[in-house]
């Protein structure tokens, strides 16, 4: 079963363009354009989220907060913020669950080597 990667941005190109990338690299994806509609994705019965793809600033609610609602639906889960603000740098992983991009190293995060950090139940 691939695995399960929910995408979350409001602005609908890069929604568009990450949902279609995500797809072709053979994952399964959800999408939605603000955390309200996320959350609700993230609570429909039996649903498996593998990773979080989200941007930090969206209408409702910061992605961050997003991260951590859902991630107490779906403990196994990892995030991935990303951004087009210019003050974002690349940073180190806080943790085994979050890393943070810069602009110019997204797209690289968008194929296979995504497919070695996503946590697959079972294994």
């Amino acid at each position: 079963m691939p695995e399960t990667v929910l995408v979350v941005d409001d602005h609908p190109l890069v929604l568009t363009t990450l949902v279609c990338t995500l797809l072709h690299a053979g994952f399964q994806v959800l999408s939605a354009s603000s955390g309200g509609e996320a959350l609700a994705v993230a609570s429909r019965p039996g649903q498996r989220i593998d990773l979080l793809v989200c941007d930090l600033i969206l209408p409702d609610m910061p992605g961050t907060d997003l991260a951590s609602r859902v991630s107490e639906l779906h403990p196994h889960m990892r995030y991935l913020y990303i951004t087009g603000l210019p003050i974002i740098r690349e940073s180190p992983r806080t943790s085994s669950r979050h890393y943070c991009p810069s602009r110019s190293s997204r797209t690289c995060w968008c194929g296979g080597h995504m497919r070695s950090w996503v946590p697959i139940p079972g294994r």
